[in-house]
């Protein structure tokens, strides 16, 4: 069995709505936010315009551009969430990749290396 990692229990005060699972499916997508794990391929603006299209909505709109070669997480707000795209866009973001090494690289020239990633690029 899988363990679920829980950063902070919390309860949703009714006072501001109520828990998702309680949402019905037109509120979560009017007031949703969808993670797409975008294939290789298409533009980040391609697959909002996806989204509207199989969602039937009217607006959609990334958090942040994928490079079309590139695949990973695409959060995707859509109808009256899109508000806070702006938000997502300015927050800090972790990528986390997966390497496959073709030789023994030392593991402090290999820290280096993911350090100069770190930081505005």
């Amino acid at each position: 069995m899988e363990n679920i990692l829980v950063k902070k229990q919390s309860e949703t005060n009714p006072i501001y709505g109520c828990s998702p699972e309680k949402r019905s499916v037109e509120k979560l997508i009017e007031y949703g936010v969808v993670n797409i794990n975008k294939v290789q391929g298409p533009t980040s603006h391609q697959v909002s315009d996806y989204i509207k299209k199989i969602l039937n909505i009217d607006k959609a709109g990334h958090s942040g551009t994928l490079d079309p070669n590139v695949t990973g997480v695409l959060v995707i707000a859509v109808a009256k969430a899109t508000r806070i795209v702006n938000i997502l866009l300015k927050s800090n973001k972790e990528y986390i990749a997966l390497m496959h090494l073709h030789k023994k690289v030392p593991e402090t020239e290999l820290i280096a290396v993911m350090k100069s990633f770190t930081g505005e690029i």
